[in-house]
Formats: structure tokens, sequence, C-alpha cells
């Protein structure tokens, strides 16, 4: 705990194809990438997560790197600075404009007859999840960090890998939230 109230914490995770066993030690081989997690707990409340990842030399360039959580289901209001309002991706952003858009996440689900992920919306600054009350969640982006590609759904990876058409998904319990920052390399 800091002097001015916040209290900080931090730990490592270390990256390993999921055949092999857990590492005996920082410099195993079979390590593919470290991550570096700093949390930081403001007396407001406030919650800042830093990651800095570190992939191993040899690998190619990482197309992705991001945060995936579980909210509750009745968060179900979404609000956000970014492109929009509808679905876009870094390497085809370009007629979704910056502005403040607002969903349900019923609404960000692109019913695409074979399942896949879906919804995204690119360039997001900050994204509120809210119940019907207006409480919930908000995130933005810190200090230098880039804007992230944001999306909320009531279909998880695992749900979406599992059904072969869209009439097969099953809602979960909860929302799958992911923020990530793509690294698109377009020629």
């Amino acid at each position: 705990e800091s002097p001015d109230n916040t209290v900080e914490f931090s730990t490592v995770y270390y990256g390993v194809p999921g055949h092999l066993p857990k590492p005996d030690d920082e410099a195993s081989e079979s390590i593919l990438f470290r991550v570096k997690m700093v949390c930081r707990i403001h007396e407001s409340g406030d919650v800042v997560l830093d990651y800095e990842v570190n992939p191993r030399s040899d690998l190619p360039p990482l197309p992705r790197v991001g945060v995936v959580f579980s909210a509750e289901r009745s968060l179900s209001h979404v609000t956000w600075y970014g492109r929009g309002p509808f679905e876009c991706y870094p390497d085809r952003k370009a007629a979704a404009h910056v502005g403040v858009y607002e969903s349900s996440v019923e609404d960000l689900h692109v019913p695409y007859i074979a399942p896949v992920e879906c919804g995204g919306r690119a360039d997001v600054r900050w994204v509120a999840l809210r119940d019907a009350g207006g409480l919930g969640l908000f995130a933005t982006v810190h200090g230098g960090s880039p804007p992230m590609q944001m999306s909320a759904s009531y279909y998880g990876a695992a749900e979406l890998d599992r059904a072969t058409h869209v009439h097969r998904l099953v809602k979960g319990d909860d929302i799958e939230v992911g923020s990530d920052v793509f690294f698109c390399f377009c020629f």
C-alpha cells in the first residue's frame, strides 16, 4: 500500500503450449511468452491494469493481444466511444465513424450462418456496460495505450466454436467481454 492509499500488486504469467507441463523455471524453452501484470487499486475504486507482453524472440509477430472477462448478464446496455455504430475491425473500419454509440448486447451480435466471433467495434477509447438502473462497469484506455477493439456477447468463444449453425447457438449465463489490441499488417 502506498502513501496515496493505492494498493499495487503484480504477477507474471507464462504462456506455454497446452500439451506441455508447467515450466520449472523462468528459463524454460517451453515458455512462448511472458506476461507481467501490474494491478493498481485506487482509493476512488478505480482499478488500473497494466500488461507487458513479451513473446519469445523466435516467434512471428503476435496478431492480437487482449483480455477476455465475464460480466453479469444484467449489464446488457453497452455505450462506447469509438467506431460504429456497426460491426468493424482494424482491417475494415474506414466507413465506421468515431463517435459515442449505444446498443444492447443482443444487438451487437451478428447472426452469421456459421457462428464466428462477431460484433466487434474498432478504435474504442472507452466502453460502459450498464444494467437497467445505470450501474455497471467502465473500461478506458490508459496512459499511452492505443484504442482497443471491443466486443460483448452472450456467446463465448467455446460456444461459437461448438455450434455449427446460427440456430444451434446457446446463450451463456453471462456476457463475454473482449478488449483487444490488434496488430494489423496491411500491405
